[in-house]
C-alpha cells in the first residue's frame, strides 16, 4: 500500500487543511479558530492542529493575541491588492500638493511584495533632484519607503522580505527601528539609497488592511531636502495622506 498524499489517508489530510486554508483566505479579516470550526465542519482539535501546521509552514500567519488567522507571508506575492487599480491615480493630486509644498519630487510607491514599485511621481522644477523613474523597484524593507511600508506590515512578512532580498542585519535592531517608525507614522533617510539624497516617506493604510497598500515618499538633495526640513514638513505629509484615505473609502462605501 503506498502512504502519503496519494493514499486515501494522506488525501484526507490534504483536503482538510486545503478547506482550512480556503476559508481563511476567503475572509475580508483575520478569522478565529471558532469560525473555522465552524466553516470546515471541523473538529476544534483537528482545526487547530492544522492551523498550526500552516503557520509553521507560512501559509497562515497568527493575528493578535486572541488569537486570530489570516494569510501568511509565503502567500504574499498571490494576495489581492483591493483599491491597487484606483489607488495611484487617487492619490496624484496628493502628490502634486506636496511637491508643491516642498519644491521637491513626490512618488507613490505601490507594493509588489516583496519590492514596492515607482507607479507616479511629480517632479520637482530645480534642476538637481532625486531620480525616480516609474517602474523602478526596490526591497521593501530599504529606504524611507521600506521602513513605512515594514512598520506597519505585520512582522512575519517582514521577516520573509528580509530573508528573500538576501538583508541579514539584526533583527531586533531593525524591530526596534520599524517601532519607531511606527510611533512617529512616517520614516526619514539619508544618504542611504543615493549619497546626498535624502527621503521622507508616510504609508497608505486603509482601516481594514493588514499592511499599506502604498507608500508616498518626498525625496530631493540634502543640501536642500534637509533633516530639518523633513521632520518640518512631516506632520503635513501625514495629514494629506489621511485625507486622500479617507476620500478613497468614503468614496468606496458610496459605491457599494
Amino acid at each position: 500500500m503506498r502512504h502519503g498524499i496519494e493514499s486515501g489517508a494522506g488525501r484526507g489530510v490534504l483536503d482538510r487543511g486545503l478547506s482550512v486554508l480556503e476559508f481563511v483566505l476567503a475572509a475580508p479579516r483575520p478569522v478565529a479558530l471558532a469560525d473555522v470550526v465552524r466553516a470546515t465542519g471541523l473538529n476544534r482539535a483537528t482545526a487547530h492542529r492544522l492551523l498550526g501546521q500552516l503557520v509553521e509552514l507560512g501559509f497562515v500567519d497568527v493575528v493578535g493575541e486572541r488569537p486570530a488567522y489570516a494569510a501568511g507571508p509565503r502567500l504574499a506575492p498571490m494576495l489581492r491588492m483591493p483599491r491597487s487599480e484606483m489607488l495611484v491615480p487617487a492619490l496624484r493630486p496628493l502628490l502634486s500638493a506636496a511637491a508643491l509644498a516642498t519644491s521637491e519630487t513626490a512618488a507613490v510607491f505601490v507594493v509588489d511584495w516583496p519590492n514596492l514599485v515607482c507607479a507616479d511621481l511629480v517632479l520637482t522644477t530645480l534642476p538637481v533632484r532625486a531620480h525616480h523613474d516609474i517602474g523602478d523597484s526596490g526591497p521593501s524593507t530599504l529606504g524611507a519607503p521600506g521602513r513605512a511600508f515594514s512598520a506597519f506590515a505585520p512582522r512575519s512578512f517582514v521577516a520573509a522580505a528580509l530573508d528573500i532580498v538576501g538583508d541579514h542585519r539584526d533583527a531586533d535592531e531593525f524591530d526596534r527601528l520599524l517601532s519607531d517608525v511606527a510611533r512617529a507614522g512616517y520614516a526619514t533617510s539619508m544618504g542611504e539609497l543615493y549619497p546626498e539624497m535624502n527621503g521622507l516617506a508616510v504609508p497608505v493604510k486603509f482601516r481594514d488592511d493588514r499592511m499599506p497598500r502604498a507608500v508616498v515618499g518626498v525625496s530631493g538633495p540634502a543640501e536642500r531636502w534637509t533633516e530639518a526640513r523633513m521632520t518640518e514638513f512631516a506632520p503635513r505629509l501625514v495629514g494629506l495622506v489621511d485625507d486622500a484615505v479617507s476620500r478613497i473609502e468614503s468614496a468606496n462605501e458610496g459605491a457599494g
